[in-house]
């Protein structure tokens, strides 16, 4: 039986309909960082939203993996400062106190990632969101099929996930001139047989820590 958690009134902070049950009394849980996104040589603060994180004498994140500093908690949030990250994409958060341990699996996406705003229906405009660094050159690709994990492509960071043998299209180079490093593009509705995966390779002018260049993560059209 789902046991509900003993704090009351606290607000689930996202844009989105959503019922959670903490799934026992006196017990951290986690419902989502704000913002979502940090770049690959950390150094941003987020807040990790939830409940019963005030547990104990103190309560201890980890992004990746690595422990980040945390610089004030509350029982409905954490606030942290990102620490450095081996390679770019979504990454596990946990947050352990005295009550136990919660995680959250996609908590952060690290720099430069890949998205999309919603589900890209057949025949429909659509927007694919890149998000890195100004400067960065961008080389896209789409492909009927992808390789069970990312094969390495030295010396370029994260991995080649598309089957070059499904190779659909290729775009680029293509400049990213906005200061925040964000670029989208916007494509017109198209017919297309599923399954067809996109990924970029993004090229840095400077190196922003994943230089000479990084591949996204892979997004499913």
């Amino acid at each position: 039986m789902v046991e509900h958690a003993i704090s009351a009134g606290f607000a689930l902070l996202g844009g989105f309909n959503a019922s959670i049950d903490a799934p026992t009394t006196g017990r951290p849980w986690l419902s989502g960082v704000v913002p979502l996104h940090g770049p690959l040589l950390g150094g941003t603060t987020h807040t990790v939203h939830g409940t019963e994180l005030h547990l104990g004498a103190a309560t201890n994140v980890t992004v990746g993996g690595a422990a980040a500093a945390v610089s004030s908690r509350a029982r409905d949030h954490v606030t942290l400062t990102l620490p450095r990250q081996v390679a770019p994409g979504w990454k596990l958060v946990t947050a352990t106190n005295e009550g136990g341990t919660a995680a959250l699996v996609r908590g952060i996406g690290v720099l430069p990632l890949l998205d999309k705003a919603h589900a890209v229906a057949v025949g429909e405009p659509f927007r694919i969101t890149y998000r890195g660094t100004q400067g960065d050159i961008l080389y896209l690709a789409a492909a009927g099929a992808r390789f069970p994990a990312p094969v390495p492509v030295p010396p370029y960071h994260h991995g080649l996930e598309l089957h070059l043998g499904a190779l659909l299209a290729l775009v680029g180079p293509i400049p990213v001139s906005d200061p925040s490093g964000v670029f989208h593009l916007d494509l017109p509705g198209f017919v297309f047989a599923r399954p067809l995966y996109v990924q970029m390779l993004g090229v840095p002018v400077g190196n922003p820590g994943y230089g000479p260049g990084c591949f996204t993560n892979v997004i499913e059209l």
